[in-house]
Protein backbone atom coordinates (compact mmCIF):
# COMPACT_ATOMS: atom_id res chain seq x y z
CA UNK A 1 0.00 0.00 0.00
CA UNK A 2 1.30 3.19 -1.17
CA UNK A 3 1.87 6.49 1.37
CA UNK A 4 -0.32 8.14 -1.03
CA UNK A 5 -3.34 5.54 -0.69
CA UNK A 6 -2.29 5.47 3.15
CA UNK A 7 -3.09 9.49 2.67
CA UNK A 8 -6.12 8.90 0.73
CA UNK A 9 -7.86 6.20 2.80
CA UNK A 10 -7.42 8.04 6.10
CA UNK A 11 -8.64 11.64 4.75
CA UNK A 12 -11.38 9.59 3.61
CA UNK A 13 -11.86 8.02 7.29
CA UNK A 14 -11.90 11.17 8.73
CA UNK A 15 -14.28 12.97 6.27
CA UNK A 16 -16.55 10.28 7.14
CA UNK A 17 -16.16 10.47 10.78
CA UNK A 18 -17.66 13.63 9.84
CA UNK A 19 -20.61 12.20 8.25
CA UNK A 20 -19.40 12.98 4.68
CA UNK A 21 -21.47 11.77 2.12
CA UNK A 22 -20.29 9.40 -1.13
CA UNK A 23 -17.14 9.38 -0.15
CA UNK A 24 -14.43 8.03 -2.97
CA UNK A 25 -10.80 7.42 -3.90
CA UNK A 26 -10.31 7.94 -7.61
CA UNK A 27 -6.55 7.05 -8.29
CA UNK A 28 -5.29 8.77 -11.44
CA UNK A 29 -1.49 8.35 -11.31
CA UNK A 30 -1.24 6.70 -14.60
CA UNK A 31 -3.40 9.49 -15.93
CA UNK A 32 -1.41 12.28 -15.08
CA UNK A 33 1.32 13.77 -13.39
CA UNK A 34 -0.81 16.17 -10.77
CA UNK A 35 -1.23 13.93 -8.58
CA UNK A 36 -2.00 9.79 -7.28
CA UNK A 37 -5.29 10.42 -6.30
CA UNK A 38 -8.10 12.41 -5.76
CA UNK A 39 -11.05 11.97 -2.48
CA UNK A 40 -14.24 13.22 -3.18
CA UNK A 41 -17.00 14.02 -0.96
CA UNK A 42 -19.88 15.50 -0.44
CA UNK A 43 -21.34 18.25 2.77
CA UNK A 44 -24.68 19.39 3.31
CA UNK A 45 -23.45 22.80 3.85
CA UNK A 46 -20.91 25.49 4.05
CA UNK A 47 -20.42 24.75 7.86
CA UNK A 48 -20.50 20.85 7.67
CA UNK A 49 -17.91 21.48 4.40
CA UNK A 50 -15.31 23.40 6.91
CA UNK A 51 -16.04 20.75 10.02
CA UNK A 52 -15.12 18.01 7.61
CA UNK A 53 -12.10 20.20 6.04
CA UNK A 54 -11.05 21.14 9.70
CA UNK A 55 -11.43 17.71 10.98
CA UNK A 56 -9.44 16.11 8.04
CA UNK A 57 -6.49 19.00 8.72
CA UNK A 58 -6.19 18.43 12.35
CA UNK A 59 -6.59 14.33 11.93
CA UNK A 60 -2.62 14.80 10.49
CA UNK A 61 0.43 15.44 11.96
CA UNK A 62 1.88 18.60 11.30
CA UNK A 63 4.23 16.89 8.47
CA UNK A 64 1.43 16.24 6.58
CA UNK A 65 -0.28 19.51 6.08
CA UNK A 66 -1.57 20.30 3.02
CA UNK A 67 0.91 22.69 0.10
CA UNK A 68 -2.29 24.34 -0.66
CA UNK A 69 -5.80 25.07 0.56
CA UNK A 70 -8.70 26.57 -1.70
CA UNK A 71 -11.87 27.35 -1.28
CA UNK A 72 -12.84 28.23 2.82
CA UNK A 73 -14.13 31.77 2.24
CA UNK A 74 -17.72 30.33 0.74
CA UNK A 75 -16.78 26.40 1.47
CA UNK A 76 -18.89 25.58 -1.52
CA UNK A 77 -15.52 23.64 -3.01
CA UNK A 78 -12.97 23.10 -0.70
CA UNK A 79 -9.21 21.33 -2.21
CA UNK A 80 -6.70 20.39 -0.05
CA UNK A 81 -3.77 19.88 -2.20
CA UNK A 82 -1.45 17.12 -0.65
CA UNK A 83 0.45 16.82 -3.80
CA UNK A 84 0.16 12.96 -4.21
CA UNK A 85 -3.22 13.52 -2.99
CA UNK A 86 -6.07 16.33 -3.81
CA UNK A 87 -8.97 16.24 -1.28
CA UNK A 88 -12.59 17.55 -2.77
CA UNK A 89 -15.11 18.88 -0.16
CA UNK A 90 -18.26 19.65 -2.04
CA UNK A 91 -21.70 20.90 -1.38
CA UNK A 92 -24.51 18.79 -3.07
CA UNK A 93 -24.78 21.24 -6.36
CA UNK A 94 -20.84 22.15 -6.67
CA UNK A 95 -20.57 18.33 -7.06
CA UNK A 96 -23.21 17.66 -9.51
CA UNK A 97 -21.92 20.80 -11.63
CA UNK A 98 -18.31 19.99 -11.72
CA UNK A 99 -18.74 16.13 -11.77
CA UNK A 100 -14.76 15.46 -11.66
CA UNK A 101 -15.47 11.53 -11.57
CA UNK A 102 -17.04 12.13 -14.77
CA UNK A 103 -13.69 13.92 -15.90
CA UNK A 104 -11.57 11.08 -14.16
CA UNK A 105 -13.94 8.32 -15.24
CA UNK A 106 -10.71 6.61 -16.33
CA UNK A 107 -9.43 6.41 -13.36
CA UNK A 108 -9.78 3.41 -10.64
CA UNK A 109 -12.85 4.17 -8.38
CA UNK A 110 -13.00 3.37 -4.97
CA UNK A 111 -15.94 3.89 -2.80
CA UNK A 112 -15.26 4.57 0.61
CA UNK A 113 -16.47 2.48 3.22
CA UNK A 114 -15.73 2.17 6.63
CA UNK A 115 -14.03 -0.89 7.29
CA UNK A 116 -12.51 -0.80 10.94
Amino acid sequence: MSFSYQIAKKASKLAFSKKAEDILIIEIKDLTSISDYFVICTANSAIHAKTIYETILDGFISEEKPYRTEGLNNSSWIIMDYVNVVIHIFQEKERNYYSIERLWDDGNFEKFKNVE
